[in-house]
């Protein structure tokens, strides 16, 4: 990422985007429910309410965004909710190129130490290929991606966006599949999306 991109989420969070959906994703909720133990990590986790959702559950959690407003934001709603968070503003794509920085010096965390991850709609394929090795053994990874489609769903408009079919239970070959969707979800706004979500365990 750059400065730039920094800056666009910067400004899309202090505009309030995304703040009408303070709820967790339902793909999250529905497998995940308190009270539960252990330490878990949401990547990219924006205005924080999958983490929060976790930390209520009764994890420890920690959480990581390009965007310091947007971390604030959550840090907010996290005081609102009663529940602690670890909120860790890093760059997790850093620049492309020769000299582009490793997938370790991106993820300020350490290795083989989370019971479960999460990632939502965010893709970064090298970074969703390194992340199992940050799972604890018999950890769980939990992933929702947009799907490439021609139908008339929300989300980017460009495929550059979103998962090709088959392509991130692919990424995912060295962890063991539990669960792996693709298609249309009424989202609970009413609106469709078309998503990949994939439950894998390490």
């Amino acid at each position: 990422m750059s400065k730039a991109d920094r800056q666009k989420w910067d400004e899309r969070y202090a505009s309030g985007a995304y703040g009408q959906r303070p709820y967790p994703s339902s793909f999250l909720s529905e497998r995940i429910q308190g009270p539960q133990s252990g330490r878990a990590l949401d990547v990219a986790c924006g205005a924080g309410r999958n983490a929060i959702y976790l930390a209520s559950c009764g994890y420890s959690v920690d959480a990581i965004d390009i965007s310091p407003i947007g971390l604030a934001r959550a840090q907010h709603s996290a005081e609102d909710a009663g529940v602690a968070v670890n909120w860790i503003c890093a760059d997790l794509l850093g620049e492309d190129g020769p000299c582009a920085a490793s997938v370790d010096d991106l993820l300020p965390v350490p290795h083989s130490d989370y019971d479960l991850i999460v990632i939502f709609r965010f893709v970064a394929p090298r970074l969703l290929e390194r992340l199992p090795e940050y799972l604890a053994q018999g950890g769980h990874f939990i992933v929702e991606e947009h799907l490439h489609t021609t139908a008339e769903v929300v989300g980017p408009s460009s495929q550059r966006f979103r998962m090709a079919p088959g392509a991130l239970s692919q990424m995912l070959v060295p962890l063991q599949i539990v669960h792996n969707f693709e298609g249309e979800v009424v989202e609970p706004d009413g609106k469709v999306a078309a998503l990949a979500q994939v439950v894998a365990r390490a």
